[in-house]
């Protein structure tokens, strides 16, 4: 995917296909739109997050909201290493529910499939490594926005969940090297 195939507004250009790697972390979203509501996640980021977010492109939504889109999300001053990922966003399917439904199974986290099955849409945010921590803080971001769960592999967790894994990773790079 490249910057290329959004438009002016800086929307995914109609009929642009994309294929979110495998790998992908899924946020799922209590919407029905791929709509990017920028200052919301910036909010959210600072406030709960201690983290500043922005997107390489601006968007502009002049009339209705696509059903998907991608964006190149940027954090930086956050006590996980900054950087940029790719998200991409769609209607969610039943692969995707039954995906969170394996999840809560092998987790043992009650609720979190019936809590998916409500979201209409998805986000996948890329992952540059099996334990990208900026991915899971992009993810854990839209996840205290859009009110959705998060999977990964067979885990699925809410922000909390999020949360205790990024902070458990800080208390271990902190301590790395003494």
């Amino acid at each position: 995917m490249t910057e290329e195939q959004l438009d002016a507004n800086g929307v995914l250009r109609n009929g642009a296909v994309f294929q979110p790697p495998e790998s992908a972390l899924l946020v799922f979203a209590q919407r029905r739109d791929a709509r990017v509501e920028l200052a919301s996640w910036r909010q959210q980021a600072e406030r709960f997050f201690d983290t500043t977010l922005g997107l390489t492109v601006s968007k502009r939504y002049e009339t209705d909201f696509p059903a998907v889109d991608f964006a190149r999300v940027v954090v930086a001053k956050s006590a996980i290493a900054g950087g940029t990922r790719s998200a991409w966003s769609r209607p969610a399917d039943e692969t995707d529910w039954s995906r969170a439904e394996a999840a809560e199974r092998a987790s043992r986290m009650g609720g979190m499939g019936a809590l998916a099955r409500r979201c209409k849409q998805v986000w996948l945010i890329e992952r540059e490594s099996d334990d990208d921590k900026t991915a899971l803080l992009v993810a854990a971001i839209l996840a205290s926005v859009l009110l959705g769960p998060i999977v990964i592999g067979e885990q699925i967790f809410g922000v909390r969940g999020a949360r205790e894994r990024l902070e458990d990773s800080g208390a271990r790079d902190s301590t790395e090297g003494r």
